[in-house]
């Protein structure tokens, strides 16, 4: 075991010496700080016939957390789900200005009855 004083809150952590090399954070207030190399002697070397294991990363924990699932579209969904989204309203925006016209139209001719059937002035 590696023995650490925290340079923020002077917290003595004990530190594994399989996590040497590494960076680990202070349990008490937070600090990130390298762990120093051990010396050449100080390294346990392993048995030619064992594999060698390494240590990724000392701060995730050694068993994978399962991932909460996100329903996050891709960026191309999300482009075409907007491209979709602007025609629909482009094609709303039209519809209404045609019924708009045409209710004016109906409204104009039936103030002016005769507009059509008079001759121009």
């Amino acid at each position: 075991m590696l023995e650490l004083h925290c340079p923020k809150c002077n917290q003595s952590l004990n530190i594994d010496e399989a996590f040497a090399g590494s960076v680990c954070r202070c349990s008490n207030c937070g600090t990130l700080m390298s762990i120093p190399e051990l010396p050449a002697s100080k390294h346990n070397t392993p048995p030619e016939d064992q594999p060698i294991s390494r240590i990724d990363n000392p701060l995730q924990p050694s068993t994978p957390q399962p991932k909460p699932q996100t329903h996050k579209l891709s960026t191309s969904k999300k482009q075409s789900k907007l491209r979709s989204t602007i025609k629909f309203l482009t094609l709303l925006i039209f519809i209404l200005l045609a019924i708009a016209i045409t209710v004016y139209v109906l409204v104009y001719l039936n103030q002016n009855p005769g507009i059509l059937t008079q001759p121009p002035k």
